[in-house]
């Protein structure tokens, strides 16, 4: 076991106060921002800004309809989420994860232990990424099922 590899999973020191109050911050906007997503519907509600990668090139980017499928998540229609937007809902075990792990270190100051990703797994997400935004672009079924 190289010594890098195992260096990254030896426990952290304890965060310091910067960094809890940073975390805290952090975990009571995305509190905040989950309270208000549910609660006020993003289609009728006026406040929610537009996807300014739509309104300059009339094309989906990858996070078109989070905000949508969120709302749906939230109020319980794993279905319409996936709807909306099906990468967010594929990548919400990675946000968990990490809404946790701030939630942690703003508690008692140690986070979650961290997860060693190969970089080949990063590179595929990275084309899964891209695919998915080239993908929910082409207007033919069933690649027009991608689109919010």
């Amino acid at each position: 076991m190289s010594a890098a590899f195992r260096d990254y999973f030896t426990p952290r020191p304890p965060a310091a106060m910067a960094e809890r109050m940073l975390a805290a911050i952090g975990v009571t906007g995305a509190v905040v921002g989950a309270f208000i997503i549910q609660h006020f519907n993003p289609v009728t509600a006026g406040f929610f800004p537009k996807c300014p990668f739509f309104l300059i090139t009339g094309c989906y980017c990858p996070g078109c309809g989070t905000t949508r499928g969120l709302h749906a998540l939230f109020n319980g229609d794993v279905a319409g989420a996936a709807g909306y937007n099906l990468l967010m809902v594929m990548t919400l075990p990675i946000l968990a994860w990490l809404f946790v792990s701030y939630a942690l270190v703003a508690i008692r100051g140690r986070a979650l232990p961290r997860v060693w990703i190969p970089v080949p797994i990063i590179w595929a997400m990275l084309y899964i990424l891209i695919g998915f935004w080239v993908l929910r672009n082409i207007p033919v079924y069933p690649l027009n099922l991608l689109a919010p």
